[in-house]
């Protein structure tokens, strides 16, 4: 397993204005970390920095390497990132679209085969796999775009909103899903908005407001009352069930 992702004085501009400040922080291996904030707080800027897709200014590090500095094929190993859109560019079958995300590992060997077929047979797509992605209702997009992302069996998942389009049975399914892949030695980190599925969800959380870090840590510690109230201006009841989480009758401040 690669070590911690840890950045130092991450900024990221975009057209001449400044969308993350100077952050610095460390996601924990092995473990599911949550970004969330409001609307615009900077976090898709945030992940596809640490997946090495923006210029930046200070560093991102992956144990002892630099993001910015590995080879893509590299990075493509050891990162897998799913963006929040739903964007396919060539009307091919879905089981070809996951074989895309094998390609670091040579997608036509028998190893890639096999993590192909797992990843579908994971994010239940395998029955359509002969379908072709413009075809897809967006829930069933989504769940290939993150077969695609398993597929190429990365030490790393890094997911933008995996669950937006999915219905709530299928969300309740990611969920499960995401903690089986941690359990089994992978790292997360997703940006959520639903606030129960990262309480229910993460390990960890980084919390965003106007392109800073307001606080970071475990998630029992770090989703309080008093945080709701400052970065998003809701009031609500926050329990603790042995560790569960859940938030109650939430209302505008």
């Amino acid at each position: 397993m690669s070590g911690a992702i840890k950045f130092t004085d991450l900024s990221v501009s975009i057209g001449g204005q400044k969308i993350i400040k100077s952050l610095s922080a460390s996601i924990q291996a092995g473990s599911i970390t949550a970004i969330i904030g409001p609307n615009g707080s900077g976090k898709t800027t945030l992940l596809s920095a640490l997946v090495g897709l923006r210029t930046i200014t200070g560093n991102v590090m992956l144990g002892d390497d630099d993001i910015y500095a590995m080879p893509s094929t590299i990075r493509a190993q050891k990162m897998g990132y799913l963006p929040q859109k739903n964007e396919v560019n060539w009307n091919i079958s879905i089981s070809n679209l996951v074989r895309l995300g094998a390609m670091p590992y040579n997608s036509k060997g028998k190893i890639a085969n096999e993590a192909i077929k797992k990843a579908m047979d994971m994010t239940n797509v395998a029955h359509l796999a002969e379908r072709k992605a413009m075809d897809l209702s967006g829930g069933e997009l989504s769940r290939a775009l993150f077969a695609r992302v398993l597929a190429g069996d990365p030490e790393w998942i890094m997911l933008d909103e995996p669950m937006a389009h999915l219905d709530l049975a299928h969300q309740l399914d990611m969920v499960d899903l995401l903690k089986s892949i941690k359990d089994n030695g992978k790292s997360i980190v997703i940006i959520v908005h639903d606030l129960h599925q990262a309480a229910q969800l993460a390990d960890n959380i980084i919390i965003m407001k106007d392109g800073l870090i307001d606080s970071e840590g475990p998630t029992s510690e770090v989703l309080n009352s008093a945080m709701l109230e400052r970065v998003f201006g809701i009031k609500a009841d926050i329990t603790n069930d042995n560790g569960a989480l859940s938030l109650h009758n939430i209302m505008r401040n």
